[in-house]
């Protein structure tokens, strides 16, 4: 029983050393394939090499083939893998295979999009965010063409409802002037009755016009109650028929401004940091392409980057009003925006929130702006210091035992 624990021991031992020889090749092998890659890029881009450091890697392939290799052939071969390693930076093994096509095709087909197969990294990344921003460009243009036309719709009820407003005042001025008693009462009467009937007119246009606005929008708001994971609309319920035509009215009025401010301060800023996020990779990547230096790192900070472009932004937004809100907070934000950087105050906050997607450094500067700059802080400093000033203490006329009974 001992003889066969011993036996048992010595073969493990030598399935293990020989699993370890095995290793040590293939790690060796990998190196001399990832040297002569390196070798191969930069005889493609012109990137001149040392000829004895490129003699060792070739010597060392070669021997590894007719499995004779020295021990001093190997230290040569590493340490000319570190030099071309360090004059081929900063293009790397990585950034090669993620570039690197062995089998080029510079045929377009509609399928190509979807066949990942034996495509290196570059080319799927560079796919990838194309459809992304092909798609955030049109659900974009999809949505700011929405918000226009809901708030055309509201802007012109308004516009009407002013305007009739208007004439019913001008008509109840025309009616007032039939009981004074004027000179020519006829000629004045006829006058004043013809200027009614053309009043009476034009607000009969302008309540069509309106009508025709309120039937819109609420086929406008038709259109966002169906989707179903935001709000239903009041309208869908069976206690809304029973209501008023003036509170139906009022209250598809009310949905659509609600709306109308949800897109204008969540879902535009969104998407407008997005396709600025997806602009900038656009931008970076043809250049880390062509110059060898596009890797797996390069793109997890891509995608990164088109996670931070919406989150910037939605917080950049936040710093600008809209024309529905607060005047005076509106008054007080734009004037705290203009100190913080100036010129910007002209740019509209989607603009804005489109150059934060694009550039997360300037939502970062502008943090720190508002964090460094002069705050009531510094007036706690000054007046604490004026304070800290010598008081000069008044001589007390009643002193012990001057004091007046």
């Amino acid at each position: 029983m001992k003889f066969l624990n011993f036996l048992f021991q010595i073969i493990s031992k030598f399935k293990r050393s020989k699993e370890k020889g095995a290793d040590n090749e293939d790690l060796l092998q990998n190196s001399v394939d990832n040297a002569m890659l390196l070798i191969l890029a930069a005889s493609e881009n012109a990137i001149e090499l040392d000829r004895e450091t490129v003699n060792h890697v070739i010597q060392t392939k070669n021997a590894l083939k007719k499995g004779n290799l020295e021990t001093e052939s190997e230290q040569e071969f590493w340490v000319s893998y570190e030099n071309i390693a360090n004059r081929m930076l900063p293009i790397n093994v990585g950034s090669i295979n993620a570039t690197y096509d062995p089998t080029p095709n510079y045929s377009f087909s509609m399928f190509d999009a979807f066949n990942r197969k034996k495509k290196p990294l570059s080319r799927r990344c560079a796919s990838s965010y194309k459809l992304l921003s092909l798609t955030t460009l049109v659900l974009l243009i999809s949505v700011q063409i929405y918000w226009y036309i809901g708030f055309t719709l509201t802007t012109d009820i308004n516009q009407q409802t002013a305007t009739i407003n208007k004439l019913n005042n001008d008509l109840e001025i025309a009616a007032t002037n039939l009981d004074i008693p004027q000179k020519t009462a006829k000629n004045s009467t006829t006058l004043i009755l013809d200027n009614g009937i053309k009043i009476q007119k034009k607000i009969q246009e302008h309540l069509h016009w309106k009508e025709a606005a309120i039937n819109h929008l609420e086929n406008w708001n038709d259109s966002w109650s169906n989707i179903g994971f935001i709000t239903i609309g009041p309208w869908k319920t069976s206690e809304y028929l029973e209501l008023s035509q003036e509170v139906q009215r009022r209250m598809q009025f009310v949905a659509a401004g609600n709306m109308l401010q949800a897109i204008s301060e969540y879902i535009l800023p969104i998407l407008y940091g997005l396709i600025g996020a997806c602009f900038y990779v656009l931008r970076q990547l043809p250049k880390e392409i062509e110059a060898l230096t596009f890797s797996m790192n390069s793109y997890i900070s891509y995608s990164l980057r088109i996670a931070q472009g919406p989150l910037a932004g939605m917080v950049v937004s936040y710093f600008f009003t809209g024309e529905y809100e607060n005047p005076a907070i509106s008054t007080s934000s734009t004037s705290q925006f203009h100190s913080y950087e100036p010129g910007l105050g002209t740019l509209s906050p989607l603009a804005v929130a489109f150059l934060a997607g694009y550039s997360i450094e300037f939502i970062f500067r502008f943090i720190d702006k508002i964090l460094n700059s002069p705050t009531g802080e510094n007036k706690v400093t000054t007046e604490t210091k004026k304070h800290k000033k010598p008081i000069k203490l008044e001589k007390s006329l009643k002193r012990n035992g001057n004091s007046e009974n």
